[in-house]
């Protein structure tokens, strides 16, 4: 990912930390926060009822259906558990600079 190669030089560096330094965890827990929306909005549609039966109507196996709905859980599970650990980090990271200040 691009913003890590750039988080990993700035913390190499140290120059002005602070400030770039939130302005780069700010773009990415936005990214996350995004990614995590549109799965869910995904997730949402494939879970409804409404959905399951258009699909069987069409004559689409169940299985297909089935396939979907796990692969779009796996996806949020995915998205929520990067989120999480990047927020870890940035605690860490947080607490690293604070001290150096």
């Amino acid at each position: 990912m691009k913003e890590l190669t750039l988080l990993k030089k700035l913390v190499e560096a140290r120059q002005g930390p602070s400030k770039a330094f939130q302005k780069l965890f700010d773009e990415l827990e936005d990214k996350i926060e995004m990614a995590s929306d549109g799965i869910e909005g995904v997730r949402e549609r494939l879970q409804s009822s409404v959905l399951t039966d258009m699909l069987k109507q069409e004559g689409f196996p169940s299985t297909e259906s089935a396939a979907a709905k796990k692969a779009v859980e796996v996806a949020f599970q995915a998205v929520n558990k990067a989120f999480s650990e990047i927020e870890d980090l940035h605690m860490v990271l947080g607490t690293h600079f604070a001290k150096d200040n």
